[in-house]
């Protein structure tokens, strides 16, 4: 019985000492990526400003699996995602900042991405992705954050890298 209640003594202590230590992880991480284009802002602007381009770069819209469902109100764009088999859509919606910059909602406000174009010379952009998270209170959420970055920033890169490589051999033009 003894060692029942070591063992239980035990869990509760290392429940307790997790719990502390998450209270000071933050509640909100952000990760980012960029990636230098050679297009010029108005063509790097115009893939990622519209989902009716996102097809060209971005996995989920050329996904044959994915239905993507695309419409407008106001200033704002969305897009409705649904893949075969999974429990629901999801819906994004697309606005722009008053200097510029690109706004991507993902469903629930716990999740948003940024999209910041910036010249890197003549015929040069950067583009620099946000993603910004909100973890919440709930610790294995905020402990799980500290491995974001690890577990997901290649995909972004990968996205990144893809639209470099769209907007820099467009189909249809050949290679110099």
């Amino acid at each position: 019985m003894r060692k029942v209640l070591f063992f239980f003594g035990f869990l509760m202590v290392m429940a307790v000492l997790f719990w502390i230590v998450t209270l000071f992880l933050p509640s909100r991480i952000t990760v980012l990526r960029s990636q230098d284009i050679h297009a010029s802002r108005s063509r790097v602007d115009s893939q990622i400003g519209d989902f009716d381009n996102w097809e060209n770069w971005y996995p989920a819209f050329s996904d044959s699996n994915v239905r993507v469902q695309r419409y407008r109100r106001n200033d704002t764009s969305f897009a409705l995602l649904s893949r075969k088999g999974t429990s629901g859509p999801m819906l994004l919606s697309l606005f722009r900042s008053a200097n510029g910059d690109i706004h991507v909602q993902l469903p629930g406000d716990n999740e948003d991405y940024l999209f910041v174009l910036r010249p890197g010379g003549p015929d040069d952009t950067q583009v620099t992705w946000f993603v910004n998270l909100d973890l919440g209170s709930y610790p294995w959420k905020k402990f799980a954050g500290i491995f974001f970055d690890k577990a997901n920033g290649s995909k972004y890169e990968a996205v990144l890298t893809s639209l470099k490589t769209y907007l820099e051999n467009p189909p249809g033009r050949g290679r110099p």
